[in-house]
């Protein structure tokens, strides 16, 4: 039963996991806010990253 759940998961397209963007005003701008905080987030992610792989690989 849990092995369906893993083979229905890889059916998901990457256009189907984001936010759409909208039609009117406020979806677009609401789309261009998510978009920016993802973007923030995957800097912030990449930093701290880095950071222990600096950490883990600098000598004593």
């Amino acid at each position: 039963m849990g092995s369906s759940g893993v083979l229905l998961a890889g059916n998901a397209s990457a256009d189907s996991l984001n936010m759409t963007s909208g039609v009117t005003g406020i979806s677009d701008t609401i789309y261009e806010l998510h978009m920016l905080i993802f973007w923030i987030c995957v800097v912030i992610g990449v930093v701290v990253f880095g950071a222990i792989f600096f950490s883990l690989s600098a000598p004593p």
